[in-house]
């Protein structure tokens, strides 16, 4: 049988009606911006057709600005989102409050909602707030059940109502709307949630409910990267070095793990004990340059790693950094990845040639603190005050010659470029001997000497004569 049809006058009355509703029930109370909002959207998104980026163009509001009025009224029960990442919704226009009071009062659905809190008594407004899943969410009443008694397995039922309408939001969103789908998606739930409090447990973090940042974890390590319980309980063994273990903590292990194709229980066995191996290598470091610790850092690793496989350096090489590190009193990692990329620019990577090295720039040191001795000045030796005595000996010059140079810079304004001056003078003179800068400095002693004198005899017998001369000369030029 063909259904009555309204006419333009009776849908103009209920449209009327509704509007009073409205106004009366919504709009007295709500900020102006978002009654303007409303009216708007009614106006021109009813439809479905309409573009909601034109939309907020048109009201020269932003994107959240307008999504934030749809919200509240969402709240208010006379609109749904649908999606809020397209902003798709619909308009419910309620025709009598009272009827919807009516509506909500219905007996046998709130002894239901109150047998499944047990002893909490909820409250009007809880109930309110629960009828909303409904009516503004879209989920029917045996999927909001459902979802009450999942939530409060989760969290007692001290729960709070805004938790579970956060839940119910989500549920909403994906499309949950039938029994089968909501049972689906517990039990997904639960395998996460079961799993990620056996972790927990394995952590030594007993008797906690996993937050839902935990969840997220063990979802992204069991979903994204294939590790099952087994291979993420084995992995946690890796997380004792710390000091308060945590899903973060293991979430940097299995990230390692998986970048490093370890993925299965046996795999991950296998690279724990290569990790515990490196740890108690990276340990003897820090105890060589005097650092007592158990706790290895990742910043600890990410060094040892950087030496071994890019640079090429065996343990035995990287203590022998990490002992001169110690000798110069720099007890730091950085200090000994310093002397280590020094050896790598030298293509030193044997201990015998690397030891070699060392005994060559030691002699060197020791010939270098004489020469300072000798010029009055306390520095430590330098690796181009060594490149600069290897220049000087390579010149021709022997230790003693320099020893000389130096002892003659000594009561100079700068005794060490006076010593490389003075040197520069030698080898261009051809001065390379003891006996020659001997000869060379008496030399030089007596030249001045005898100027002096000549100087002297000038002045005392002849001076009256030069002038003399001079006078004669000058009437032999008129």
């Amino acid at each position: 049988m063909q259904q009555p049809t309204l006419s333009d006058a009776q849908e103009n009355i209920i449209a009327t009606q509704q509007l009073k509703g409205l106004i009366s029930g919504y709009f007295l109370d709500a900020p102006a911006e978002y009654v303007k909002i409303y009216a708007c959207a009614y106006a021109f998104l009813s439809e479905g057709n309409a573009n909601f980026d034109d939309f907020c163009r048109l009201l020269n509001m932003s994107f959240n600005d307008v999504l934030n009025a749809l919200e509240y009224w969402q709240q208010k029960g006379i609109l749904r989102i649908v999606n809020d990442q397209t902003v798709k919704f619909e308009f419910i226009l309620k025709k009598d409050k009272k009827e919807e009071d009516n509506l909500y009062t219905q007996a046998g659905y709130n002894e239901t909602l109150q047998r499944i809190f047990g002893m909490r008594i909820l409250n009007s407004n809880e109930y309110m707030r629960i009828y909303d899943f409904t009516d503004i969410f879209g989920l029917p009443k045996d999927v909001v059940l459902l979802l009450l008694e999942y939530c409060i397995k989760k969290k007692g039922n001290a729960v709070s109502v805004a938790y579970i309408e956060k839940v119910a939001k989500a549920w909403s969103q994906e499309g949950i709307f039938t029994i089968e789908d909501a049972v689906q998606k517990i039990d997904k739930q639960d395998l996460y949630l079961n799993g990620c409090r056996k972790v927990l447990d394995h952590l030594g973090m007993i008797n906690r409910l996993p937050s839902q940042a935990e969840i997220a974890l063990y979802n992204k390590w069991t979903k994204e990267w294939g590790f099952s319980l087994d291979a993420i309980k084995a992995a946690c063994d890796c997380t004792t070095s710390a000091s308060t273990p945590s899903l973060k903590y293991l979430d940097g292990i299995l990230k390692n793990m998986h970048e490093n194709g370890a993925i299965k229980t046996r795999e991950v066995k296998d690279f724990n004990l290569i990790t515990a191996k490196q740890s108690q290598k990276i340990r003897a470091i820090l105890k060589r340059i005097g650092i007592a610790t158990q706790t290895i850092t990742l910043e600890h690793k990410k060094y040892y790693r950087k030496w071994t496989d890019q640079y090429g350096f065996s343990q035995e090489v990287i203590l022998h950094a990490a002992s001169i590190a110690s000798k110069n009193s720099k007890p730091s990692l950085a200090y000994v990845d310093k002397i280590l990329e020094n050896l790598k620019k030298q293509k030193l990577f044997e201990l015998p040639e690397i030891e070699k090295v060392d005994k060559g720039v030691l002699e060197q040191n020791n010939l270098l603190k004489e020469v300072f001795k000798n010029i009055g000045i306390n520095k430590m030796p330098s690796e181009q005050d060594r490149i600069k005595y290897k220049k000087w000996r390579e010149q021709g010059f022997s230790h003693e010659v320099i020893l000389l140079a130096a002892k003659k810079s000594q009561d100079t304004q700068s005794p060490y470029k006076y010593l490389e001056h003075l040197l520069g003078i030698w080898k261009n003179e051809g001065i390379l001997t003891v006996d020659q800068a001997l000869k060379a400095a008496f030399k030089k002693s007596t030249n001045s000497a005898k100027e002096k004198l000549i100087a002297r005899e000038y002045e005392k017998e002849d001076l009256n004569k030069i002038a003399v001369d001079l006078m004669a000369d000058e009437e032999i030029d008129e």
